[in-house]
This record gives structure tokens, C-alpha cells and sequence, in this order.
């Protein structure tokens, strides 16, 4: 691996610059600001980085995908699909920002804007590594899919029904996502089991709609509306955080050998101080 190593030392610089221009397009999709743009900066990015067949996919009600593909060295290769996102979380409160948030300033060898980590940093260096690889060696022995969306930051809530409506582009051996992978701390590379999903329930109650006298308000039942949500809310978990709503736990795969070898080997390393 150094000769590609090498390849991307020399490239530095181009490559620091390029990031920088990705990072100094905002593109905030809790927002809805500049994400078209982002998509269309990084499109032209990753055509310049050798993915000429880039092309930009739109999804109704949301920001567009941005996609490409590679060919292996040989037919019949697997593929890998690698994942990633252009939009960021709203900068706010800016005046807690040393620089701008979009001004990609460089600070003591680090860069600090507004999706420098997330996930900006990631969808680059993927289509960079591929680009070191291929200039050294070649195609790639496996085909490699290129994907990055606009609106991660706010759930992806149109991404299923998108992706339910394209499966022929997402066909792939394997993925990857390409936001995280290094400690925060160490630098270590991190590969991770799992994530989180985002699950959000709007509860209304509906009271009288009038004040009542205290002396009268028990004769009509009118029980303040925030307390019937206070025990609606403690319906949802038990003291110990096991959640409480009915068939929740019933599709849960249990860990397998697998899981508990890799969660042990990672707990062993551990910090629980970083």
C-alpha cells in the first residue's frame, strides 16, 4: 500500500484545497439552504477526481443523489457500495465559531468548518482513495458504487421510498458508510456494527380550552392536559429504560457469536475517560 500512499502525500495539498471548496458550500437540509448547489459542486468534484459518469439523481420532495460508479479489473467482481451525505446540521450559534462555519480555515494543521467530519471530509476522501488506487494500480478488484444524499441530517426521510424505486442502482456484495470510521481522539479506524435510527411521535392533548375556577375543575373532570402527558410518557419505559410499547422487542435479533466477539474486542479498548 505505500505506493498509493505515496501518491496521495504528493497530492496533499490539491487534495486539502479541494475539501475546502466542497466545505465552503453550505448545505443545511434542516434549512433547505444550498443543497441543489452542494450537489452540483460535488458532482463536478468527483468528475474531476476520474468518476466522469457522475450524475446527479433526483428525488421528488428532496435534495438529489449524487451518484457514480467504477468498474472492477475483471467481470464478475463483487461490488461495494459506499455511502455518503453532503447536508450538515445548522451552524448555530454562530457566535460560539472562532471562523465562519463555512469558511474552511486552517488552523494548526486542522481544518474547521461546518461538515469538515460530517460528513463532507468523507464523500471526498472515498472517491480520493479510489482515484490513489486507480492512477498506482489500476481498476479496482472490486466495482465500487459511489452514493451520496442530501438529507441525512434530518432522517432521510425520503430516502426508502426512493431506494424502494431504484434497487437495480443499490444492488451491491457489501456497503460502507463513509460518515465516522476514525476515533474521535486517537485516530484510530473505527468499524462499526451498528447505529441508531431516529424515531419521532408528536402527543397532543386536548382540554376544555377554557380556565377553570379550582374550586368547580374536579365536578367537570378537567384534568390539567400536561398531566396526561406526564402518565402517557410514563407508559413508554420502565425505570430500568426497557421500552414498554407493545410488540417493540419483537423482530429483535439477538447477538450472535459474531456480535459478542467484536463488542468484547472493542470493549477492551475501550476509554470510557475519552
Amino acid at each position: 500500500m505505500q505506493d498509493i500512499y505515496d501518491w496521495i502525500d504528493s497530492h496533499r495539498d490539491e487534495l486539502v484545497a479541494e475539501l475546502q471548496t466542497l466545505l465552503r458550500q453550505p448545505s443545511i437540509s434542516a434549512q433547505k439552504i444550498g443543497l441543489e448547489e452542494c450537489a452540483a459542486l460535488l458532482r463536478d468534484l468527483w468528475v474531476a477526481d476520474g468518476l466522469p459518469n457522475t450524475r446527479i439523481l433526483p428525488v421528488p420532495g428532496a435534495p438529489s443523489i449524487v451518484y457514480a460508479t467504477e468498474p472492477a479489473a475483471q467481470p464478475g467482481a463483487r461490488t461495494l457500495l459506499c455511502y455518503s451525505h453532503y447536508d450538515v446540521q445548522p451552524p448555530e450559534p454562530l457566535e460560539l465559531w472562532v471562523d465562519p462555519p463555512f469558511s474552511a480555515a486552517i488552523r494548526d494543521g486542522v481544518i474547521y468548518a461546518r461538515g469538515a467530519t460530517d460528513n463532507k471530509s468523507g464523500a471526498l476522501a472515498f472517491a480520493r482513495a479510489a482515484q490513489a488506487f486507480r492512477e498506482v494500480r489500476g481498476a479496482a478488484p472490486v466495482n465500487l458504487v459511489h452514493f451520496c444524499e442530501g438529507e441525512e441530517e434530518v432522517g432521510s426521510p425520503h430516502l426508502a421510498a426512493w431506494a424502494a424505486d431504484h434497487a437495480g442502482l443499490l444492488q451491491c456484495d457489501a456497503s460502507i458508510g463513509l460518515d465516522g470510521g476514525v476515533h474521535r481522539t486517537s485516530f484510530k479506524p473505527e468499524i462499526h456494527l451498528g447505529i441508531k435510527a431516529i424515531l419521532a411521535v408528536e402527543l397532543r392533548v386536548r382540554s376544555h380550552g377554557i380556565d377553570f375556577w379550582s374550586g368547580r375543575a374536579q365536578l367537570l373532570q378537567a384534568e390539567a392536559a400536561a398531566w396526561r402527558l406526564v402518565h402517557c410518557l410514563g407508559t413508554i419505559f420502565s425505570p430500568e429504560g426497557r421500552i414498554l410499547v407493545d410488540g417493540w422487542y419483537d423482530d429483535l435479533l439477538p447477538p450472535d457469536a459474531d456480535d459478542l466477539y467484536w463488542l468484547r474486542n472493542e470493549l477492551a479498548h475501550f476509554d470510557r475517560a475519552e
